[in-house]
């Protein structure tokens, strides 16, 4: 089992209040699957959404990326980037 960090921005580290956690995983996970169970774990569905950003290692990623807990050491779950 590996551990990994989860790092949340803006306005979904609003509605989880917290900016990061650590989760212990044992095999590979896609983003879709991660953001699925944080969205069980969390009771708040919008994490699940396709509209969710993520990035796996400071790289962005969609969600049929894997996680792979043996190699990387951090995602991250951000809200869609809009501009004005």
């Amino acid at each position: 089992m590996a551990t990994i960090k989860i790092v949340y921005f803006a306005s979904i580290k609003e509605m989880l209040n917290k900016e990061s956690e650590v989760l212990d995983l044992d095999c590979p996970i896609t983003i879709g699957e991660l953001k699925n169970l944080l969205s069980q774990k969390y009771a708040q569905p919008e994490l699940a959404s396709t509209k969710t950003k993520a990035a796996i290692d400071q790289e962005f990623a969609r969600d049929g990326d894997v996680v792979d807990p043996s190699s990387s050491k951090e995602v991250a779950f951000f809200p869609p980037v809009t501009g004005g």
